[in-house]
């Protein structure tokens, strides 16, 4: 299971604990209350009371992906509560090996406190926040897609200003 609280963004996902029942080791979940996934949203065609928060929230959210490599972030997993908040569901396809950005076109803006403690985390944090649940290359890949996400939005804050990237 993810640890987004070593990069600030555990609210946006529900608590999870590891638990055994009959025998098998499983995870059980605090359910949260939810309006509706982004698919319904979209299809829908309701837009979120504060699109600056939304938009935020996103970005985090792409973020985040990249750094874990999750590769099934789609509308079905993002669900959206009665405040507005995004929770993101299912990382079942998360923190494969590969090392390159997928997408990182979509990447554009980035929370400061966000790229801070990316540009702070360690193997050690990593390993402290997961313990057995990634391998060493696993957590190397984190550390590999940390790199080229600070490099990236370093070279667009130099291209475009911090106004434009940073929030």
């Amino acid at each position: 299971m993810p640890r987004a609280g070593v990069v600030g963004l555990d609210h946006m996902m529900p608590v999870h604990v590891e638990r055994k029942w009959k025998g098998e080791t499983g995870s059980l979940s605090w359910w949260q209350d939810t309006l509706m996934d982004e698919g319904e949203r979209q299809r829908k065609k309701i837009q979120p009371p504060n699109s600056l928060d939304w938009n935020a929230q996103m970005f985090r959210m792409r973020v985040f992906a990249a750094l874990i490599r999750d590769t099934d972030r789609n509308q079905g997993n993002i669900l959206i509560t009665p405040a507005w908040k995004v929770m993101m569901i299912d990382f079942t396809r998360a923190f494969r090996t590969q090392t390159e950005l997928a997408n990182a076109a979509a990447l554009e803006r980035v929370d400061k406190a966000l790229l801070a403690r990316m540009t702070d985390l360690t193997e050690d944090r990593i390993k402290t926040a997961v313990g057995e649940y990634l391998t060493d290359d696993e957590i190397a890949a984190v550390l590999a897609r940390r790199d080229l996400l600070v490099a990236h939005f370093r070279a667009l804050v130099a291209k475009r200003g911090a106004a434009a990237v940073l929030y």
